[in-house]
């Protein structure tokens, strides 16, 4: 089973990468709320490869563990959020 959760966290990091290098093309105020949103994605695609590696390994306390991937998780959305602020600014 954490065969199977890795491999779909390694998928969520590919497609992250993915949005950002396509939104990394856009220029302008639009570009900026774009790539902030990408970023955000990213950082939301790290929490989760991130989690699964320390349950994998065992590297800390489950409850800590989740702590962290919360924080990264809120982080990402603040991200998100921000892009969609700036790209309501724009328009």
């Amino acid at each position: 089973m954490k065969n199977i959760t890795l491999g779909f966290d390694i998928i969520i990091v590919a497609l992250s990468l993915w949005v950002l290098l396509k939104l990394l093309g856009w220029r302008g105020l639009m570009g900026k709320s774009f790539v902030m949103i990408g970023v955000g994605a990213v950082i939301i695609g790290f929490s989760q490869i991130l989690e699964t590696l320390c349950i994998i390994f065992s590297l800390m306390d489950i409850s800590i563990i989740e702590i962290i991937h919360r924080a990264f998780l809120l982080t990402g959305l603040v991200f998100i959020a921000l892009g969609f602020r700036k790209f309501l600014e724009v328009r």
